[in-house]
């Protein structure tokens, strides 16, 4: 704030309204004086309640003017709002300390996340011939049959065996 008036400003308080920002919307500290042609500082705690590129704050600051007399003063700030970024993770999360029914649990929500349908976990029943997730991919020649087998190792070799059965 700049004080471009006939004398100095005493009491200055500033404050929000509207309801484009939350957060601490009282008064912010006083600023007890401020002389003409100069400047003075203060923060006010909000947080957007939406982004975009004009997004407008509404202040309004009140002062007692050099007589004496309270005066309001009301201006409107058009701000840049982004986006916050996304959170970043860096949790590891520890395979190792799973159960087996745990691991296959995590499994069968991966299946079922990647868009699988008609997804079954098979692998609690203890008789699913290596078959842990059975599940349908829809393609275009119609569904494919799709088996998982859940397996926790540190490392695996590139070469894989892929059987295609016929119903």
């Amino acid at each position: 704030m700049r004080n471009e008036g006939y004398g100095p400003t005493h009491n200055l308080v500033v404050s929000t309204s509207g309801d484009q920002f939350e957060g601490r919307t009282a008064d912010t500290d006083t600023i007890l004086i401020l002389q003409v042609g100069h400047k003075g500082t203060t923060g006010i705690d909000v947080h957007p309640r939406t982004c975009g590129d004009s997004i407008p704050l509404r202040l309004e600051m009140e002062y007692e003017d050099h007589a004496g007399e309270r005066r309001t003063c009301e201006r409107t700030i058009n701000l840049t709002v982004a986006l916050p970024p996304p959170p970043a993770t860096t949790h590891v999360l520890p395979f190792d300390k799973l159960s087996p029914a745990d691991f296959e649990r995590l499994c069968l929500w991966l299946v079922e996340h990647e868009g699988y349908t008609r997804v079954e976990h098979l692998g609690l029943a203890g008789n699913e011939q290596g078959r842990d997730v059975v599940a349908y991919k829809p393609s275009p020649q119609g569904e494919e049959l799709w088996y998982f087998q859940c397996k926790r190792y540190r490392s695996i070799s590139l070469t894989a065996r892929v059987l295609k059965l016929s119903p």
